[in-house]
């Protein structure tokens, strides 16, 4: 093998294909060409996205390099990895004449996640504002020498960040609980504990109080290294013109009592489905169909690729299914399912409650549709596999004993997957919806004709993406619902008594039923919910 090819050549050529090395339908299992340097094209984007280089710090007195990576894509704010592996965080944002660091101060010896989690978005959202009034200070701070300058923070009353109460009231003149101190290189904003009310809302009105006191504190140094100070009126055009009032909140606060979906308590990442999976289920396929399979070409009627889709669906996938699931206990795999589930579910939620910050902080709403119509897609059909797979083995446990590794579940949501895949092609045709092309390939896969997808579903989804974040941006203020003046309503007497004599339980009664499980289910310390038998 010549000396210039590199694995990464092969890794590149696999993941352009779907994690898959095919990518012909002349040819029965093809060796992957070898384009010797394609890896060159992954290696420069990877340094540019990460773009590693050195910043210069004050680390007492002196002025040292300091390796950064960039935190993401959208603003050049930098990480400091070394310190962060140490329990030190500081972001660094470019762009200004003298390297600027945004830090925490006076941190606690003993923080719980939830004090963690504060300090990170607090590190995250003052480096994003700096960033956001970061041209309009450069006339000003371009004045001062190259020495680094250093923004701090500090939590007055720390406790009170890591025990967050549920009272959203908030209290009137919130600047006067902010304090500035200007150091040498610098200025120390102490935040009050004040500022969590704020944090819940569909309003950056707190934020924006936090932007204020930053350009205060610019402005303060400033005059304290007798250089001129930045017009009043002047700070707050500043303030109107990069952080007005409205949806562009980098930080916020979420009560999940308002709306369960949004509790992440003991929920694994979650895990779409993997085109690997689905490109080793798609060549087995024929191998399966044995004898039965057709002869090269495409099917020519109807009827026959209505019954061939069919047969894939309901016989050669299926039996694989079930073949697969003998292997492992039922109830065992309906844990992880569930737990997967419920993943899948918050990740829904997560992405509509942050797309109206997101679009306002970062991107345009059709940049949004976009990503939305990728993410939203995979998101749709794991969850739709998984609850395939929840619901089959309900009806038709096994009790193998072979252990259950992300691998293995993986590869039974790939089979699921392309069971409705297979399944819907076959109804698409039978209700005569879409008479789709199906085909055996020369290279011993199936080939269906993609025009309904590039014609009619594509289209769809790009409408649905759009509809969707029109929804989310129309409806965020409802994330909120403890702000929103709305006076309760009992539930009508008619409406319980129809479902009395209908189903010999009140409507009431069936919510205080769900209440009573979503209880249950948030009380146990794993991310699926189970009762005793006894």
């Amino acid at each position: 093998m010549p000396s210039e090819f590199s694995v990464l050549d092969l890794l590149k050529f696999y993941k352009e294909n779907n994690d898959s090395f095919y990518y012909t339908d002349e040819i029965k299992n093809p060796l992957p060409p070898l384009n010797f340097g394609e890896c060159k094209e992954w290696l420069a984007q990877a340094k540019e996205k990460k773009d590693p280089h050195s910043i210069y710090y004050d680390l007492e007195g002196r002025i040292v390099p300091v390796p950064v990576q960039r935190k993401d894509s959208y603003a050049p704010v930098y990480l400091e990895l070394m310190g962060l592996a140490s329990g030190e965080l500081k972001f660094a944002v470019e762009g200004f004449p003298q390297p600027l660091w945004v830090e925490p101060c006076k941190i606690p010896v003993i923080l719980n996640k939830e004090l963690k989690d504060i300090y990170w978005q607090l590190v995250d959202a003052v480096a994003f504002w700096i960033w956001q009034v970061q041209k309009d200070l450069e006339p000003y701070v371009s004045k001062l020498d190259n020495h680094p300058l250093i923004v701090t923070f500090e939590l007055d009353e720390p406790e009170k960040f890591a025990e967050i109460r549920l009272d959203f009231t908030r209290e009137e003149n919130l600047e006067s609980f902010f304090a500035l101190e200007i150091e040498e290189w610098g200025f120390n904003v102490i935040i009050p504990f004040q500022l969590i009310a704020y944090l819940y809302g569909a309003n950056n009105e707190g934020e924006r109080m936090l932007v204020e006191k930053i350009l205060e504190g610019f402005n303060q140094f400033l005059i304290s290294k007798n250089l001129p100070a930045i017009p009043i009126e002047e700070l707050k055009a500043i303030l109107e013109a990069n952080a007005p009032l409205g949806m562009k909140k980098k930080f916020f606060i979420l009560d999940s009592s308002d709306n369960m979906l949004t509790d992440p308590r003991n929920l694994r990442e979650h895990r779409y489905v993997q085109e690997y999976d689905v490109s080793n289920v798609l060549d087995q396929i024929v191998p399966a169909l044995g004898q039965t399979a057709p002869p090269i070409g495409e099917i020519e009627t109807k009827e026959e690729r209505q019954i061939f889709a069919n047969k894939i669906a309901t016989e050669v996938l299926l039996n694989l299914l079930r073949e697969k699931l003998k292997l492992y206990d039922a109830p065992e795999l309906l844990k992880i399912l569930i737990g997967k589930h419920e993943s899948l579910i918050h990740k829904r939620e997560e992405i509509r409650i942050h797309t109206p910050t997101r679009i306002a902080c970062f991107v345009s709403e059709t940049r949004q549709a976009e990503d939305l119509e990728e993410s939203m897609g995979r998101l749709s059909r794991t969850t739709v596999a998984v609850r395939g797979i929840i619901e089959h083995i309900t009806a038709e446990p096994y009790f193998g004993t072979s252990p259950l590794s992300t691998t293995a579940v993986d590869e039974l949501i790939g089979i699921m997957d392309q069971i409705i895949a297979w399944g819907s092609t076959s109804d698409y045709i039978y209700f005569n919806l879409f008479d789709t092309r199906i085909g055996i390939l020369k290279s011993g896969r199936i080939g269906t004709d993609k025009k309904i997808h590039n014609d009619v579903f594509d289209p769809y989804h790009k409408s649905k993406a759009s509809e969707n974040v029109v929804d989310a941006v129309g409806t965020f203020k409802q994330v909120f619902p403890q702000n929103n003046k709305v006076e309760e309503q009992a539930i009508p007497a008619n409406l319980d008594d129809a479902f009395k004599t209908d189903y010999g339980i009140t409507f009431t009664r069936i919510c205080e039923f769900i209440d009573g499980l979503a209880v249950i289910g948030f009380s146990q310390p794993q991310d699926f919910a189970c009762l005793p038998f006894d």
